[in-house]
């Protein structure tokens, strides 16, 4: 991929890309047949997307927990199979597929977001992209909230939202910001997995601990809450001063930065 013998590179895997489906709530919105979710999942080709977006570096995900946090479930992500795909929108009563308002990426990386977009257009979900700043967003969302403090009204309308992020710390602290109910990034309000969050914040019990983050990271991608893509690669060039073959070298554990064997004088 170099020819340089001086410049080479890493892939530096360290975050997945991530759908979510912020009205999935409503009973009216088709978000809300886990079959409609799931069929998002099986309609997306991975590798495909991992091939062309990143020459292959990208690793295909199922979890949207990076796989170096601690606690973070290691899952496949689903098989890139239409047919199933379109016999889950047939059997939720989409056959004919629907419209959305938006797909809103975070952030607006434009040509994921296209490819991600057609291929979910070949099972009928047409959409057009939205362009907004992550605070924004979040603001707005925050504003459409119902009496309940749980539910949408208005804003965001009918949305597939595209998310990739990095939180310190462990898988819990995913699970706080993005799956308990009043989570700062969360637009998931689910009781088993607030259940599960409150046994976890009143144990001491470090295995039990473990299992409770388990059980919330398997319920939501067990529902389709959350539907992970891949793992995006951020590709770092490594110059000749640099020692060790870069396939060796060590990812930080909670950091974007892979860490090299040694660094020569």
């Amino acid at each position: 991929m170099i020819d340089d013998p001086n410049l080479r590179y890493h892939p530096n895997n360290y975050s997945p890309f991530w759908l979510m489906f912020p009205d999935m709530a409503d009973p009216e919105s088709p978000f809300h047949d886990k079959r409609v979710r799931q069929a998002a999942s099986f309609a997306l080709d991975r590798q495909y997307l991992a091939d062309q977006e990143t020459a292959s570096m990208a690793v295909p995900w199922g979890n949207f927990i990076p796989p170096e946090w601690p606690g973070a479930v290691p899952r496949p992500g689903d098989e890139f199979n239409l047919e199933k795909a379109k016999r889950l929108m047939a059997a939720a009563g989409y056959e004919k597929g629907f419209k959305i308002d938006w797909f809103t990426p975070f952030p607006a990386v434009e040509s994921l977001s296209l490819r991600v977009m057609e291929q979910l257009r070949e099972i009928g979900i047409v959409s057009e992209m939205n362009v907004m700043e992550r605070p924004v967003y979040y603001q707005k969302l925050l504003e459409g909230l119902a009496e309940d403090g749980k539910s949408h009204k208005g804003f965001p309308g009918r949305q597939i939202v595209m998310s990739i992020s990095v939180i310190a710390g462990d898988a819990s602290h995913y699970v706080d910001n993005w799956l308990r109910c009043g989570g700062t990034y969360s637009m998931i309000c689910d009781p088993e997995i607030d259940a599960l969050w409150q046994r976890f914040t009143k144990s001491l019990d470090l295995k039990e601990r473990a299992e409770l983050i388990t059980q919330t990271q398997n319920r939501a991608l067990d529902e389709y809450y959350v539907v992970p893509i891949y793992i995006n690669s951020f590709t770092l060039g490594v110059g000749s001063k640099v020692g060790g073959a870069p396939e060796r070298y060590i990812q930080i554990p909670m950091s974007v930065l892979p860490g090299p064997l040694r660094i020569s004088g």
